[in-house]
Formats: C-alpha cells, sequence, structure tokens
C-alpha cells in the first residue's frame, strides 16, 4: 500500500492511549489503530479526535463492552471496526487444559479492571474451573511486582498448585520463580500474551499453555483501514471480526508457531 509505519509504545492508561493517538494525528497519520488495553474510557475522545481530523481507526484485540460506546462509535464515519479474540471461549479452553494438567488449586492474576478482555477470559476461566471442580483460590489483580503478590498468595494458600495468568504472559516467568522459591516443583501455569522465554518454559514443562498470535488481529485492522482510506473498504458495514488465539501447549507446538508463524 505504500506509506510509513509509525508506532507509539506509551499507552498503558487510558489517558496515556489518548494522548498517543493525539500525537499520531498530530504527526500527521491518516489511520491510526489501537488496543484498548487500559480500558474503553479512552474510546468517545479518541473517536471525537479522529473525526475532527478526518483519521480514519479501528481498534485491534477490543470488543466494546459498553453499548452506548459501541452506538456512539457506529455512527462516525471514520470507524472501521475491530478484530478480537473469543476471550470467554480462550480463557475457557485454558482453564480445561490446565485441569488436564493437573491444576486443583488455582490462583487467577489479572492485569487490570474493567478491561473487557481480561474479564471474558476470567468468565471463560471460573466456568471451565466450576465445571472440572477446580478451586478458584484467590485473585490478584494488577500487581506491581508479580513475584512478591504471587509469593504472598501461596503463603496465604499453601494448598495452590496453578497460576492463571488473564494476560501478562511474559509474567510467567516471575510467577514461576514464585513457585519454585516456595518449594514447589510440580505446578501448573496457563497464560495469555506470548513472550520471549515461552518456548524454554513449555520445553522444562514449567509452562502448561500459552495464547497469542495477536499479531493477525493487528494485520486485519490495518488491511481495514488502508481500504477504508484508499475509498475502497472491504464493507459498507462496522467490520468486528472474531479469530482464534495461536494456542501453544507443547514445545513441538512452539517449533511450528517459530517455523510457519513466526519465523516462516
Amino acid at each position: 500500500a505504500g506509506g510509513e509505519f509509525v508506532m507509539d509504545g506509551s499507552a498503558v492508561s487510558a489517558e496515556q492511549t489518548i494522548a498517543a493517538a493525539e500525537n499520531l494525528i498530530q504527526g500527521g497519520c491518516d489511520i491510526i489503530s489501537f488496543c484498548t488495553y487500559a480500558g474503553e474510557a479512552s474510546v468517545p475522545q479518541i473517536s471525537k479526535l479522529c473525526q475532527e481530523n478526518e483519521v480514519y481507526w479501528t481498534m485491534w484485540d477490543t470488543t466494546i463492552a459498553d453499548e452506548s460506546i459501541q452506538e456512539m462509535i457506529n455512527q462516525d464515519p471514520y470507524f472501521v471496526g475491530t478484530a478480537n479474540e473469543d476471550q470467554y471461549s480462550a480463557g475457557y479452553d485454558t482453564m480445561q487444559k490446565m485441569a488436564e494438567a493437573g491444576a486443583t488449586d488455582v490462583i487467577v492474576i489479572k492485569y487490570g479492571v474493567n478491561i473487557p478482555t481480561c474479564d471474558d477470559r476470567c468468565e471463560g476461566a471460573y466456568d471451565a474451573a466450576e465445571e472440572h471442580g477446580i478451586n478458584m483460590l484467590y485473585e490478584i489483580v494488577a500487581p506491581e511486582d508479580y513475584k512478591a503478590a504471587m509469593q504472598n498468595a501461596l503463603v496465604a494458600y499453601p494448598e495452590a498448585n496453578a497460576a492463571f495468568l488473564a494476560g501478562s504472559g511474559t509474567q510467567s516467568t516471575a510467577v514461576s520463580a514464585a513457585f519454585e522459591e516456595a518449594g514447589k516443583s510440580d505446578y501448573v501455569i496457563g497464560a495469555f500474551d506470548y513472550f520471549d522465554s515461552m518456548g524454554e518454559m513449555l520445553q522444562d514443562g514449567s509452562l502448561k499453555v500459552i495464547n497469542g498470535g495477536h499479531m493477525v488481529t493487528g494485520t486485519f485492522t490495518a488491511v481495514m483501514g488502508i481500504n477504508a482510506f484508499f475509498g475502497t473498504p472491504l464493507s459498507e458495514e462496522k467490520y468486528s471480526i472474531v479469530i482464534p488465539y495461536l494456542t501453544l501447549t507443547s514445545y513441538e507446538d512452539y517449533e511450528l508457531y517459530i517455523e510457519y508463524a513466526s519465523e516462516g
């Protein structure tokens, strides 16, 4: 399509998400795409900014839970659509795989509050846990130090033998270290969001299941935005595409991912 790709990686809060959108628009971007990682409170203001500046926009890894916000952006001529995974099903399937791996008593770690992506994953996980007779012992919410938070949880709940990370998969290493330092060698970690050392953890068994492949939603939303900008939209309707995660449960899965999806 030509053009230039610009990224702003500073958006870790609603305020910073809005500021990043402003910076990109002021920098001359014709299309912006973002994830509501910090919640959907930023969406109305970004919609307003894009309308005022005639900038097309999309969202990836995002499903709007607030119907009033969804109705508002559906009226925005510059909003193109969203792409997301089925978060509930992914959470359910992850907990089911954790049960198969031996999880019986689980600590849940949420990366934020009032974030539909995170909440839907957890809802699915809790439903699977109920079906499989798993004890969901405690929730840790948005810890500054994952290892310390997990260590404290293991003191309070020494029977815990598993952790469900609803996001921030890179923190699996810290959670694993907490288990190990508590004298536990037989534990189950299920997580979301790929990270650099996931292959090593899948190989040594400290990680049982990891969900990722987010580059697909980013690609789809980029295609949506580019086509809209050039006057050849893929559809006259607002897009809402749901795709499956790439779920890895073994080192063999990881090798296939590297060969065909990451570097292939």
